[in-house]
């Protein structure tokens, strides 16, 4: 088994999407998860953050960027309020800018369980899927906090354009005594994309270092033989969000990617 893998520039924080872009071609990587966010990017860098708003000439030069480092922006991440109507029209603007980098996978997130978002999540569905994307819904509350809730989601909208992106932490971080492999066995028919995160299984604690470090102990082996049973093929993303309370250095991000990279290896799938 071999990986598709990513990095998500939630790994580089602070550091923003052209460091995660510089970070992913120093790795030896070749795909990349683009958060998009419905805010401005600092002056004194502009291609840090990639938002509705952002400009066509620098969408260009990100895209350019990525061409010359061998990097594509493989799948991203849109935020924006999914109960508004502005909410759909921002996202659909991110889904554009995706689309045009290339994405493949966009995934998202929701406040709420309601109508009027299921509703709006159709909308959307309908629309990625004219770009060439599939929605995956995070693994996050109240949509997807754990199987159970995940299946009901995928139940209710019951929409072939609307899948999960199962992340290895979060069940973990959401939930108390729960078991990750089996929550994933029960929710892998429709897993379409994963991030690959650290935990040492513990209710509400920020604690996600590079993969296998630290106190770390997720099961990865079993996930990726879950995932394998049911011939998912799809990108697995490093989603390296830190330790609460350290002070994060760009070379501190970095290093964690290159160490779950040789983490992969050791166990094989990468």
């Amino acid at each position: 088994m071999k990986i598709m893998l990513e990095v998500f520039t939630n790994t580089y924080g602070e550091y923003g999407a052209r460091e995660t872009l510089l970070g992913a071609a120093r790795a030896g990587l070749n795909n990349m998860e683009l958060g998009l966010w419905s805010k401005p990017s600092p002056a004194e860098d502009p291609l840090a953050i990639i938002s509705e708003n952002t400009s066509p000439e620098l969408v260009a030069q990100f895209k350019q960027l990525a061409a010359e480092n061998n990097v594509r922006i493989t799948s991203a991440f849109g935020h924006a309020d999914l109960r508004t109507k502005e909410g759909v029209e921002a996202l659909k603007k991110q889904a554009d800018i995706a689309h045009e980098l290339g994405a493949r996978f966009y995934t998202l997130s929701a406040p709420e369980r309601s109508t009027v978002v299921y509703d709006h999540l159709l909308e959307l569905a309908d629309y990625v899927l004219r770009l060439g994307m599939i929605i995956t819904m995070e693994t996050h509350p109240p949509l997807v906090p754990d199987a159970q809730g995940g299946l009901q989601t995928m139940r209710d909208l019951n929409h072939s354009n609307i899948r999960i992106n199962f992340d290895t932490a979060n069940p973990y971080y959401y939930n108390e005594d729960i078991d990750l492999v089996a929550e994933l066995e029960q929710l892998a028919p429709y897993v379409a994309h994963v991030h690959l995160k650290e935990s040492r299984k513990r209710f509400k604690d920020w604690y996600f270092p590079a993969l296998g470090e630290g106190e770390g102990c997720i099961d990865f082996p079993g996930i990726f033989r879950v995932l394998e049973s049911v011939g998912f093929r799809g990108p697995y993303s490093l989603e390296l969000e830190g330790i609460e309370g350290e002070t994060r250095t760009l070379e501190l991000h970095h290093s964690r990617v290159v160490n779950s990279i040789e983490y992969l290896r050791r166990i094989g799938v990468y």
